[in-house]
Parts: structure tokens; C-alpha cells; sequence
């Protein structure tokens, strides 16, 4: 019964596209509902996950070292079901604007991708994903890395956090200009709780946004980032962008993210 609620409620973020073998990725819900546009270099290390035949972003991620991004292991599972190889993927670093050729941007090569072993499709647990540059990106200004929150950190409800991508905000098309979010950070328990997300929230899960939908994420926006604020300034990565409620705004159904701090182990000992 859980598992027939997890299809009928929440869909995971990626964009839609046709893929070599005429499959389509599946829909998610990942666009930026409510949001603002970002500032130029605001967010510096999100990366755009394209494809390259299309030049079509179908997810987010953030760089967290030179030569690795950090995203959704079901984007990373869309890629490997629809028979997308490395080399027919891109990441593109120092965006702002998808549709024009920026001179911020880097466009660094895919090696490979590497999903965590425990990921789950049908209850989307252990979602997480680390995406190899053959290239390393140059890091300057407008290309950075996302500091990561520590192992088994946690966060108060209400903590004001962010997310930010180029996914849907009407549920129709990607946005072409960054957007941003304010996302409170919803306890675990309450997330968890009969009003909310009900007994489908596992400790590898983090859940934020307002309970009335009016922030949130969308189509496209998967793989991005959740960032909190650090105690001395400036953000850290305590989510990646993983399901919401089909159509993207529910009342009370926030964002729910893959928990950084509870998966840390395995992202350190794979970069």
C-alpha cells in the first residue's frame, strides 16, 4: 500500500526527453515554483546536466570538487534506462541564462556516473548520485564548489534555506533564468506525520518548503541543491533535490531532498 501512495504522490524531478531508443525520461517534479531569479554568481557551483544532441537540461547538480558533481541518483537512473551513454551528456558550469552561450561558462565532458549501491526507485531512498568530469572545471568567480554539510548534521524546523534551478515554474517549460527559493526546513516528524508525507520519509531524506506549496521545486530542478546557512556565513549543501507531489504544489507536501549528512560516508569515499 505504501508503495502504490509513493506513485499516485510524488514523482521524481527530471525533465522529460526523448531518448536514443525513443524511450522518455520520466516526469518529475522539479521546477521552482514561486521563486525569484537569482543573482549572477549567486549560486556559482550549480551545474546544469544537458544533453548534448539537444542541448537540453534535464536535471541540476552542484559541483563539489573539480572533477565531480553531485546529483539525484534517479537522474542518473533515467540516463541508464533510456540508453544514454557518458559521452552523450554534458555538465555545464558558470550559467545563468540556458539559452544563450554565456562567456562564464565552462562545458565539461561526463567520464561516468556512479549511483549509491541502496538506491530505491520505488520509495526513492539512497537518492543520491556523483557524475565524473573528463574534464575538470577551472575554478574562478563564476565556478565553485559547494561546501558540503557535515556527517549527521541537523537542522532546526524553520531553519531558512534555499534551492535554486532552471526546472519548470508553471509546469509547462524550463526556465531559462535561474531561479531561486526560500525553503524552511520542515522537521523530520512532522514531515513524516499524517498530514504530510506518512510514514515515507526515511532518514536518508530531508524535507523543506512552506506547507501551503507556495515555494517550491519542480520539473527540472532535480539533482540541485538544498543549501543552508553555515554558522560563521555563507551556505552549505544539506539536500539534493529528490520528489514532490505530482503537479509540484501540494498543501502539505514540501520538497522532499536527499540528506546530505546522512549520506556523506558514501559521497566521501567515492569522489
Amino acid at each position: 500500500m505504501q508503495l502504490f501512495v509513493v506513485s499516485l504522490l510524488c514523482v521524481g524531478l527530471v525533465a522529460g526527453l526523448p531518448a536514443p531508443n525513443t524511450k522518455v525520461l520520466p516526469q518529475s517534479s522539479s521546477r521552482i515554483v514561486g521563486g525569484i531569479e537569482a543573482t549572477i554568481n549567486q549560486w556559482s557551483s550549480i551545474v546544469t546536466l544537458n544533453i548534448v544532441e539537444r542541448n537540453h537540461h534535464f536535471c541540476g547538480g552542484t559541483l563539489i570538487a573539480p572533477n565531480v558533481v553531485l546529483s539525484a541518483a534517479h537522474c542518473a537512473d533515467a540516463l541508464d534506462a533510456n540508453g544514454y551513454t557518458p559521452d552523450q551528456i554534458v555538465a555545464k558550469a558558470g550559467k545563468h541564462r540556458l539559452s544563450t552561450v554565456e562567456p562564464t561558462e565552462q562545458v565539461l565532458g561526463i567520464q561516468g556516473w556512479l549511483k549509491h549501491p541502496n538506491y530505491d526507485p520505488n520509495t526513492i531512498d539512497y537518492d543520491v548520485a556523483l557524475f565524473y568530469l573528463s574534464n575538470s572545471a577551472e575554478l574562478n568567480d563564476d565556478v565553485t564548489l559547494m561546501p558540503l554539510v557535515p556527517s549527521g548534521q541537523e537542522f532546526a524546523g524553520d531553519t531558512q534555506c534555499f534551492t535554486a534551478g532552471w526546472g519548470d515554474t508553471q509546469e509547462t517549460a524550463d526556465q531559462d533564468l535561474l531561479q531561486q527559493a526560500t525553503m524552511p526546513i520542515v522537521a523530520h516528524s512532522t514531515c513524516n506525520g499524517f498530514l504530510y508525507w506518512w510514514n515515507l520519509i526515511t532518514p536518508r531524506m530531508l524535507c523543506a518548503g512552506h506547507w501551503d506549496g507556495s515555494e517550491t521545486s519542480c520539473n527540472g530542478d532535480s539533482g540541485g541543491p538544498l543549501a543552508c546557512p553555515m554558522p560563521n556565513g555563507g551556505y552549505m549543501q544539506a539536500g539534493i533535490v529528490s520528489f514532490g507531489v505530482n503537479g509540484c504544489v501540494g498543501t502539505f507536501k514540501p520538497t522532499v531532498f536527499a540528506k546530505v549528512g546522512n549520506l556523506r560516508s558514501w559521497i566521501d569515499s567515492n569522489m
